[in-house]
């Protein structure tokens, strides 16, 4: 799992590969005004790790789903990863 963009640092809200960190952060960085993989890995990391402001939906078979209606961010968290 990668936990920063130079794929070092593991830490608990991580993306399966680097590959899907590059692949969300060409996807949607620009909706969210992210410049770099890093700031994107960042953003991910404080929508996943909840809060009162976050939505937060546990999956029968596992996962979790987040969503913060304030910035219409929205996450899946699996086994997996980000």
């Amino acid at each position: 799992m990668v936990g920063l963009a130079e794929g070092v640092g593991i830490t608990q809200r991580a993306f399966a590969s680097l590959d899907k960190l590059l692949q969300h952060f060409g996807k949607h960085a620009a909706e969210f005004g992210y410049k770099t993989p890093s700031e994107y890995l960042i953003g991910a990391q404080k929508l996943t790790s909840g809060g009162e402001e976050i939505l937060t939906y546990i999956r029968p078979g596992g996962g979790k789903l987040f969503y913060n209606p304030s910035t219409n961010e929205f996450a899946i968290l699996s086994k997996e990863g980000i």
